[in-house]
């Protein structure tokens, strides 16, 4: 059975953050100003796009880890949610105050606009019209504060229920009836809960001898197998085969991470410690404010280069004032 241990789980992530930025650079293009140049690795078939367009499948990924990283947990209290949500919110919160002021200040516009309405529901997360790649910031919230009656139910009825509440979102999202966030809850729920229920197999509390018979099964099935099912669900199914596909490519990518160097494997581990604050800038560089700057390389390779390094660096030093933020609001505690 495949363990995925914490470092395995960040070059996981790793990967999954390269996944975002390359879907954002060439999934939309229409999104990209007409004056942008790209030399893309062939003339007669657009690579990229195909390619980017695969890889949406970078959220049901970070959601099934979520769900894995939750999966030896018992209970769960109000304050751990809490903590939790905290914890996330200083992130995001951190990120808004320097970009979004940037946006209001220097890119005025009506994405940018300036009115308490709008900073309030953008400010609490459950709005994302400055930034519409932070639409999945409240899903992860919701996921957190669903976690306390999520954890207590049996792997078994948490499968089943899936189903039927992403077929409930779905229908909410053709038809209306219910606040985005709530669809987008139900549509991307399968990936949370199949995280948790096989992390409970990975670490010896399930006791369903059948789920741990199919876990066993997809982790030792060939790997190729695995990517061209994944391929596959996503050429039927879209989006919604890739929130059901998640869990086999998620052991696709641990078992090909086997197989890679030392090197590689720092790479995708420092990537993914960093992927929370790659995650919140990314695309405001490749959309808002420097999109010229960032396909400046033209090569679709060096473009992507490129905006991993801005947005790593970028992550590094909002890493660094979170922490001067903290040490100082710990020390003024201390002196309290």
């Amino acid at each position: 059975m495949m363990n995925i241990s914490l470092q395995r789980a960040e070059m996981i992530k790793g990967v999954a953050i390269i996944m975002m930025l390359i879907h954002h650079l060439f999934a939309y293009p229409g999104r990209i100003a007409e004056n942008i140049t790209i030399y893309r690795i062939s003339d007669f078939f657009n690579i990229e796009y195909n390619v980017a367009g695969f890889f949406k499948i970078c959220v049901p990924i970070f959601l099934f880890l979520s769900g894995y990283g939750f999966s030896t947990k018992k209970t769960i209290s109000f304050w751990y949610v809490i903590s939790k949500i905290k914890r996330i919110y200083i992130s995001y919160w951190l990120v808004f105050t320097i970009f979004v002021t940037i946006g209001i200040l220097f890119f005025q516009s009506k994405r940018f606009s300036f009115d308490a309405i709008t900073l309030m529901e953008n400010l609490s997360g459950f709005k994302s019209t400055y930034n519409d790649e932070w639409w999945f910031f409240k899903l992860y919230v919701m996921d957190i504060f669903a976690l306390p009656f999520i954890i207590k139910i049996d792997s078994k009825t948490l499968l089943i229920s899936a189903f039927p509440m992403v077929a409930i979102g779905k229908l909410l999202f053709i038809y209306g009836g219910a606040p985005d966030f709530i669809v987008e809850f139900l549509v991307s729920i399968f990936p949370f809960v199949s995280g948790l229920v096989f992390g409970r197999v990975c670490s010896g509390n399930e006791k369903n001898k059948s789920i741990i018979t199919i876990a066993e099964f997809i982790s030792i099935t060939n790997p190729i197998l695995l990517i061209i099912i994944s391929v596959l669900a996503y050429k039927i199914g879209k989006t919604m085969g890739l929130m059901f596909i998640s869990p086999l490519f998620v052991i696709f990518l641990s078992t090909c991470i086997n197989s890679l160097n030392y090197f590689t494997t720092y790479i995708l581990m420092i990537l993914g410690r960093n992927s929370l604050y790659m995650w919140l800038t990314h695309s405001f560089y490749c959309y808002y404010f420097a999109q010229e700057l960032i396909f400046y390389p033209k090569y679709s390779l060096l473009i992507v280069i490129w905006l991993i390094i801005v947005s790593y660096f970028t992550s590094v030093v909002l890493v660094k004032i979170e922490r001067i933020i903290y040490n100082y609001s710990l020390m003024k505690n201390k002196i309290a």
